[in-house]
């Protein structure tokens, strides 16, 4: 239940009339139907009272609590946010438009690791440093993992290079991810067909319950692991608007305004 509030500049030429009603339409925010609706404006001793009126017609987004579209309408496969029902390892969290949290604002993070029990951890992918594993570990024989792209993984253990090494299965359409291998295991992996080695500086955690209590306030959108494209550094600066589109008509309005809406 919502309360509106109007306000009318100017009523009518007689001063000396109490009461004007005036009738306006308000398009709902679900269904983008105009509804009808009566203000009315009381006029005493030439002072202005603006009344309002209790509606419970409308209703109005509120992010991060306002309630997504229901999976079964998404044009893709996602997962309910509900450990007790589904589990979420291999799985995308999209950071909900209403997520303010500069460590995770705007994020598309890979979920490698879920339990309800042990925790969680997981990887940043759209935050690349500019910088190559060369650049960080010059004193070591790398060869071709010299070149390989360093990205921000998170704001945990930021001090810490981690290597990881993702695998598409072309006929699962699911990205598959192992992490903390050895440079070795990198190496190898790195030269193999449908996989490709990232590493990250620092990561995501979330400890016991943290994480299912930021999916049950709506913090975060899930979507299964099925874009290979996620791992192209080009696809970076649109990704999250990208995946966050993809929600529905609410969330691709959103994800298409500028982040500082002073440029607007």
């Amino acid at each position: 239940m919502f309360w509106l509030h109007a306000a009318i500049k100017r009523c009518h030429p007689h001063a000396g009339q109490a009461n004007v009603k005036r009738n306006i339409r308000v398009r709902r925010a679900d269904t983008g139907i105009a509804v009808p609706i009566t203000i009315a404006r009381e006029r005493r001793d030439g002072a202005r009272r603006i009344l309002r009126r209790r509606t419970s017609d409308l209703r109005l987004h509120t992010p991060p609590r306002a309630r997504h579209p229901a999976p079964a309408a998404y044009p893709f496969p996602v997962r309910e946010p509900d450990s007790t029902t589904a589990p979420l390892a291999g799985s995308f969290l999209i950071s909900h438009p209403g997520l303010l949290d500069p460590n995770f604002r705007r994020t598309v993070i890979i979920l490698p690791d879920y339990s309800a029990k042990d925790g969680s951890f997981g990887f940043i992918l759209n935050r690349p440093t500019g910088r190559v594993v060369g650049d960080l570990l010059g004193n070591k024989p790398l060869g071709q993992l010299s070149r390989v792209p360093v990205l921000s993984g998170g704001p945990v253990g930021a001090d810490q290079l981690i290597l990881a090494a993702f695998r598409w299965h072309p006929q699962t359409k699911k990205l598959e991810c192992r992490h903390h291998i050895a440079l070795d295991e990198a190496e190898s992996l790195a030269a193999k067909q449908h996989h490709t080695v990232r590493a990250f500086a620092g990561y995501a955690g979330w400890s016991t319950g943290q994480l299912d209590a930021e999916l049950a306030q709506r913090s975060w959108l899930v979507r299964q692991a099925d874009d290979q494209e996620v791992l192209k550094l080009s696809r970076a600066p649109q990704m999250w608007r990208d995946l966050t589109s993809g929600f529905g008509p609410w969330f691709r309005m959103v994800a298409e305004a500028p982040e500082d809406p002073s440029l607007n």
